[in-house]
């Protein structure tokens, strides 16, 4: 019993030696705006140490830009993972990742929405945080403010004819975030010329002629012929009330009529 007792402690002592020298071991790093998925698999290449972690809880994770030498496995996940809530720890020869339930400190994030050309303020433009889902929209004066968890944030902002934009960055205090949109799809200028040559017609508008016959089929009490009471028959005029109605055109007054008697008017 005592030799396997010995002989399964010495191969304890020796994973135990492995991991620490795999923790210890000293890495070079070399990553430019690299997925946190493949950072993270190329770095258990390199250490010989096994990273577990959630697909689901990298993904709040930015990519990775680091210049490291001769940096250990926990220094580098540190660095990593700087600003996110995601802490690790090791089991046996494995890095476990997960997340941080801690309650978070929560900062305000506030700003003004500008047109990127005019610097007017831009009103109703929406500003969404995609870590937590919260949203808002500009103000009058372009002012947004939004209260949100500390850690990586994410934040989106539009408006209709100009093009979006996001900005990440790690919130620990609170911010001012001011953005200038760009305006896209422009319309090119219009010009529009005018010809001062007015053309105009010589053409008489259309006139209603009344004649002597016209007049004197026209029976009247008393036997006289009225030149009212004959235009009351013609469409568009309406003479009104006998001896002071006068005549009126097409819905106009009595006095915006021209009457000329021989070419004189009268």
């Amino acid at each position: 019993m005592t030799r396997p007792r010995i002989a399964i402690w010495s191969v304890l002592m020796i994973m135990v030696v492995f991991q620490l020298k795999s923790q210890d071991r000293k890495l070079v790093i070399d990553a430019d705006n690299k997925p946190p998925d493949e950072f993270l698999v190329a770095l258990s290449l390199q250490s010989g140490v096994n990273i577990i972690y959630n697909q689901n809880l990298i993904e709040e994770l930015p990519a990775v830009t680091l210049h490291l030498k001769n940096q250990t496995l926990e220094q580098v996940i540190q660095q990593v993972l700087r600003g996110s809530r995601l802490s690790y720890r090791f089991v046996e020869n494995q890095l476990v990742l997960y997340k941080i339930d801690t309650p978070l400190t929560k900062y305000s994030i506030s700003g003004v929405v500008t047109d990127s050309v005019s610097g007017e303020p831009l009103i109703y433009a929406y500003v969404y945080e995609a870590s937590s889902g919260k949203s808002t929209t500009t103000n009058n004066y372009g002012f947004y403010s939004l209260n949100v968890a500390e850690g990586m944030i994410r934040i989106f902002t539009g408006y209709a004819g100009y093009a979006s934009q996001n900005k990440l960055f790690v919130l620990d205090k609170n911010q001012y975030i001011h953005f200038r949109m760009h305006p896209i799809g422009i319309l090119p200028e219009v010009v529009v010329h005018g010809n001062l040559k007015g053309e105009y017609s010589n053409e008489a508008p259309a006139t209603e002629r009344i004649s002597i016959a016209d007049l004197q089929s026209n029976i009247q009490l008393g036997g006289a012929s009225d030149l009212y009471r004959v235009a009351d028959f013609i469409p568009g005029i309406h003479t009104g009330t006998d001896g002071v109605g006068g005549i009126h055109v097409r819905g106009g007054a009595n006095d915006q009529n021209l009457i000329l008697m021989d070419g004189v008017p009268v």
